[in-house]
């Protein structure tokens, strides 16, 4: 078995092969900017405290941001702060055959899966068939947070 990424498939490089990979305290912090840029601090500033963060078991300080953590995160901005209401139809993100892994996480993948923002990750299985994964323990490259705040952006603004 083999990951695929998106460029050897489309010729497009996908969040898995480019970029490099941030802490949890870099998204927050990136988060919190387009925040303040938005005049929406006070939102984030309730969203994203230490204790929010916490009860969502994410280690603001981990050196290194795993796929569901930031999917908790991007999420969480989306709702609480951009104020982006939820895809109602989730069922698209099935796709992903490791979805339901972690039941209580599912609605969380899905919404940045289904938006683009984080791309899924490809295992190539033996005769060629391909299996789409979320890899939710896998590292986070934060390349599709700009389309994020373009889509906010769009979203908010009309």
């Amino acid at each position: 078995m083999s990951v695929v990424s998106d460029e050897e498939k489309t010729g497009a490089p996908d969040d898995e092969t480019e970029g490099e990979a941030v802490s949890a305290e870099r998204l927050i912090d990136m988060l919190r900017r387009q925040a303040e840029a938005d005049d929406k601090l006070k939102a984030f500033d309730e969203a994203f405290g230490a204790d929010a963060l916490r009860a969502c078991g994410i280690d603001a300080h981990a050196p290194v941001l795993m796929r569901l953590d930031a999917a908790i995160m991007l999420h969480t901005y989306m709702l609480k702060v951009a104020g982006i209401a939820n895809l109602e139809d989730i069922s698209a993100a099935s796709v992903l055959k490791d979805l339901y892994d972690c039941r209580k996480c599912v609605n969380h993948i899905a919404q940045v899966y289904l938006r683009g923002l984080i791309k899924p990750r490809r295992l190539k299985m033996p005769g060629g068939a391909e299996l789409l994964l979320f890899d939710a323990k896998g590292v986070f490259i934060p390349t599709h947070v700009d389309k994020f705040f373009r889509m906010w952006y769009h979203a908010a603004c009309g």
